[in-house]
């Protein structure tokens, strides 16, 4: 077991070719303080970054957590933060987002979701955002990150807002950019099976080319078709099985009007699709919270990270200047 207090970067283990991983950790620190500065938790697996500690270089290795294994990596001290990736993606694809975060002032925890990445497939694919809400819950009690800020992208702010709605027990903020639910869109699941019905008939006559459906799927959603060796999608075929094979059961989550007690920040860009804006203007309306209008395309998070990590301080501040107004406190060491 390396050193609590060692910075290291491990190289990440080799993605599993067979849907059952390993049934043990490969790295777990060893107790100590809780990140968001509490004292010390017995039962906590982290130690709380020393104050040294750059915020450029993750610690990462494989924990158990939920009766699967999820590969994660953790950068950054201060508030703790749960950063969830989208469709086709994996932590690695957020690491600029996760270091944008770590130098704003956040302990970034970034993992691969359930069947994508490194990450376990027990129980998966199963029931959509709602197994990946619990999951997220059950890594925050893991690393007694909870309550945390939690940055949902994509489907991951899907599973954000869900992860806010199961447990907001688990969530001091949810920051949510650019969600698809269909779900709750006017006609969105309608669409949304329209939008599936080449990728089904795909599969139906090639089981496995789980390659060649995601290209039809990218190619629905972006309305020009997608070549199977497409460059700017190269990195996404890496998770291809888990986009087509999960997605739309994300996307046709649904909410209820609990949202209200957990605050939630919808942010979309300058051109969102009508879905996208569709869905956040009734995640808002759910929240009873405006959307949030950002400069910047959909992938705004990946080709320049800190315009994202602004606006997750400036929800914050947001959302601690309103509470002051109630006079209601901020907790302490939240929202710098």
């Amino acid at each position: 077991m390396p050193d609590s207090d060692a910075v290291s970067e491990e190289p990440r283990p080799p993605q599993h070719d067979t849907p059952s991983p390993p049934k043990f950790a490969s790295w777990r620190p060893r107790a100590g303080r809780s990140s968001h500065g509490g004292s010390s938790c017995p039962s906590c697996p982290v130690s709380a970054a020393p104050a040294t500690m750059s915020s450029a270089v993750p610690r990462s290795g494989v924990v158990e957590a939920n009766g699967t294994v999820f590969f994660v990596e953790r950068r950054g001290h201060g508030p703790a933060l749960l950063l969830i990736h989208g469709a086709g993606q994996d932590a690695g694809m957020l690491g600029a987002l996760a270091q944008a975060l770590a130098a704003a002032g956040f302990q970034v925890l970034v993992y691969d979701r359930r069947g994508t990445g490194h990450s376990g497939r027990d129980a998966w694919p199963g029931s959509g955002a709602a197994q990946h809400a619990e999951d997220a819950a059950a890594l925050l009690r893991l690393f007694c990150l909870s309550p945390a800020v939690l940055v949902g992208v994509d489907s991951g702010g899907i599973i954000a807002v869900k992860l806010a709605e199961q447990h907001p027990e688990c969530v001091r903020h949810a920051v949510v950019w650019e969600p698809s639910v269909a779900g709750l869109a006017p006609d969105g699941r309608e669409d949304t099976s329209h939008l599936l019905l080449p990728m089904t008939a795909h599969l139906a006559e090639h089981p496995h080319d789980f390659i060649g459906a995601q290209a039809l799927l990218l190619g629905a959603a972006a309305g020009a078709p997608v070549s199977i060796d497409d460059p700017d999608f190269a990195r996404v075929r890496v998770n291809a099985e888990a986009m087509v094979l999960d997605e739309p059961a994300i996307a046709w989550t649904t909410f209820t009007d609990g949202l209200r007690s957990c605050p939630v920040t919808v942010a979309i860009g300058d051109e969102p699709s009508e879905p996208v804006r569709a869905a956040a203007a009734e995640l808002a309306r759910l929240g009873e919270r405006p959307v949030h209008r950002v400069a910047g395309r959909h992938d705004v998070y990946l080709t320049d990270p800190g315009v994202l990590a602004g606006l997750v301080t400036e929800a914050l501040s947001g959302a601690c200047a309103a509470a002051a107004h109630r006079g209601v406190p901020a907790p302490a060491g939240a929202f710098r």
